[in-house]
């Protein structure tokens, strides 16, 4: 590119840029020689509005010149936050905002990256874009802005696509768990306010975003869960492992000791993971030895619990070596009463002794219709299956285990390199104990009691769906005797008028002694008595049949309602029409005045009622349209479930729950037309 063209913009000297352009118009098609940017490129990128002006107004296609790395001039304005210059690129090509660069990202990312609210505000306002935010990848601008601790972005995304807290990338990460992996508090509270279930979703590797916040030690955002999501802590990874197992394996000591005193009396502070692996167990593994202590000071409860191995942590400690650390701790050991496995032939301390109690989070006084209650604050919905399964530990035998670190450190450096920057969590070597492919039988019943534990709890989870969905149907069932009446208590007001206005008809119909009457033979007037009459014997025959037909399923009272209601239009358009015969009757025809009475009384008054009459028809429409499409989609996963070999419990709890389809499929708009 010419060096005195370069100059020009840096310095953004507008007269020198144009007589440039006017000796030699050509030079405007100069790049740079390594990135291959325009001058659009550099003039967006130094954020001059007048250069970027005038650029566009010579060649207004540069917009969508794309450089090396395929960003257009619109990547460099929103990576510098400039909103002027991205005003003038989008009223000069509004399209360009498509545009995604050499990996995947749009102009709305970078913008969420760099942390740019007011180039965020203008381009949501074109809410076209928000169907293309996604880098290939699955990662979106809300992931980006929840990872970068970009809460104001956070918190304008959320308020207009709420929804977009539910996406997730390649991995199954959410935002949240970017927020939680990164330590972001505020953003994290804001994602789990959205939305609480999302508190309970796993990613691919089998980790929720309070796993990654455990990994990481973040201790306030562990605190803050408590509150808002409880519930997350009674899920497991895959290895079995809760929330203490992470926080000591990759040896968050403050975390520890924050969660440690809210759960010191619960089973889920003991929890053993898949292995038989107490957090002492850990702890004495991994060299932990300032949390051990703690742990045997603090909760004697459990340390001399054998692990799959039939190993107690003092076993693992005398493997350890002879040092003045181990030497200490197991002072601390006998002194709280531990024990090896040897010496406990007198007494059973076996895995199945942890098998038969679930994690609970509440205090031994909790009752069980707390937790009921507790649990029926998380909305049930259909993808949230996947939650629970991720729970449940395979039945299949176990070839061979992990021996190092590696394999759960890799899963959080995935995430903490996700977009770019490096790790903070140190690489911790933590062996696990080594098992053969002959487990015993301990191992068998701790792992059938976890299963059965995780399947009692989906079972109580749809007993509370069942719950919900009854009450709905209550309401929906309330909804329609409230219609009924409704429409008799409709005919009957139309009938009173009706009848009043047919006794007493407008004035100069009545004929005055011997005199003609003055209207009684205008069209008008016949108008009139044909429409009020027709008006008063149609809402007469809709309180007849509702008051004698008593319904008391929902089909067949849905079926008199939908035709009482078509009547009852019938009714009311005639009442209508009497109306406006009647007062083209009453009216004075002056010739002066004429036209407009007669525009409002033709014209407009119709034109209410119909407007009125064809917007409900177009909804109608709609809902037939969803319903449809419902029913469609629920055929569709029938003949699929009759494919799989579903067991004997499963075909006949399907069987017992009844479907409504005008309910289900606007369940999303909690209204439908009838």
């Amino acid at each position: 590119m010419d060096l005195r063209l370069t100059e020009a913009i840096v310095r953004n000297d507008t007269t020198t840029f144009i007589s440039l352009v006017q000796e030699n118009e050509s030079i405007l098609e100069q790049r740079t020689a390594n990135s291959m940017n325009t001058v659009l490129h550099l003039a967006s990128r130094f954020g001059h509005p007048e250069l970027v002006k005038e650029i566009v107004k010579l060649r207004p296609e540069m917009a969508m010149a794309d450089n090396k790395k395929l960003e257009t001039p619109l990547h460099e304005a929103c990576r510098r936050g400039n909103e002027n210059v991205l005003m003038l690129l989008l009223q000069t090509n509004p399209w360009v905002a498509s545009k995604l660069n050499f990996v995947n990202q749009s102009a709305l990312f970078i913008a969420c990256s760099y942390g740019h609210l007011n180039v965020v505000n203008v381009l949501l306002n074109q809410s076209w874009l928000l169907d293309l935010d996604d880098d290939g990848d699955g990662v979106s601008s809300l992931h980006i802005a929840a990872s970068k601790g970009r809460t104001d972005i956070v918190r304008k995304i959320l308020d207009m696509c709420p929804n977009f807290a539910q996406k997730v990338d390649k991995n199954g990460f959410s935002p949240l768990h970017y927020a939680c992996s990164r330590g972001h508090l505020e953003i994290s509270t804001m994602l789990v306010r959205v939305n609480q279930d999302l508190a309970l979703q796993f990613d691919n590797n089998g980790h929720t975003p309070l796993h990654l916040a455990a990994m990481n030690g973040n201790a306030a955002i562990l605190k803050e869960f408590i509150s808002i999501a409880p519930s997350s802590f009674h899920l497991l990874t895959k290895e079995g492992e809760t929330v203490f197992h992470l926080i000591v394996r990759f040896n968050r000591y403050d975390a520890f000791i924050c969660l440690a005193q809210v759960f010191k009396d619960t089973d889920l502070l003991h929890q053993p993971d898949q292995y038989g692996n107490t957090i002492l167990h850990l702890a004495v593994t991994g060299g932990r030895y300032h949390i051990a202590e703690f742990i045997i000071n603090e909760m004697t409860k459990k340390i001399n619990f054998k692990n799959a191995r039939g190993c107690t942590a003092l076993d693992i400690l005398d493997e350890a070596g002879n040092t003045s650390k181990t030497q200490n701790l197991k002072g601390v050991f006998r002194k709280a009463g531990g024990k090896r496995s040897t010496e406990l032939s007198s007494i059973t301390v076996s895995v199945e002794g942890f098998g038969h109690q679930p994690p609970n989070l509440e205090r031994p006084s909790a009752t069980r219709a707390e937790e009921v209650e507790m649990l029926s604050e998380f909305r049930i919905q259909l993808g949230n299956d996947k939650l629970f399964v991720n729970n449940e530990v395979n039945n299949q035998p176990i070839k061979h285990m992990p021996t190092s670190e590696t394999e759960t450190q890799s899963r959080v450096d995935l995430l903490q390199h996700q977009i770019g920057d490096t790790s903070d969590i140190p690489d911790d070597d933590i062996s696990e104990p080594d098992t053969s492919s002959r487990r015993t039988e301990n191992g068998n019943n701790r792992l059938h009691q976890h299963r059965h534990q995780s399947q009692k709890h989906r079972k109580e989870l749809m007993e509370l769906y069942k719950i919900r969905h009854e009450k709905q149907h209550k309401i929906y069932r309330e909804a329609l005797q409230n219609a009924r009446n409704t429409i008799i208590l409709v005919a009957i007001l139309i009938a009173t008028v009706t009848f009043s206005a047919g006794t007493n008809p407008p004035r100069g119909v009545h004929p005055d002694k011997d005199e003609k009457s003055m209207f009684a033979r205008t069209k008008a007037f016949n108008i009139f008595t044909v429409s009020n009459s027709v008006a008063l014997f149609v809402s007469l025959s809709i309180v007849i049949v509702l008051v004698s037909i008593i319904p008391f399923r929902r089909k067949p009272l849905m079926r008199l309602l939908a035709t009482a209601h078509k009547v009852m239009w019938v009714a009311v358009s005639f009442m209508a029409t009497a109306y406006v015969a009647a007062i083209w009757l009453i009216i004075t025809h002056d010739q002066e005045m004429d036209w407009i009475l007669e525009d409002v009384i033709l014209f407009v008054c119709p034109g209410i009622l119909g407007s009125v009459f064809i917007y409900l028809v177009v909804m109608l429409v709609r809902h037939q349209l969803r319903k449809l499409k419902w029913r469609k989609e629920k055929r569709k996963l029938n003949e699929t479930a009759k494919t799989n070999k579903a067991t004997a419990g499963n075909k006949v709890e399907n069987q017992s729950n009844s479907s409504n389809s005008d309910v289900d499929s606007s369940l999303f708009l909690g209204y439908h037309a009838y």
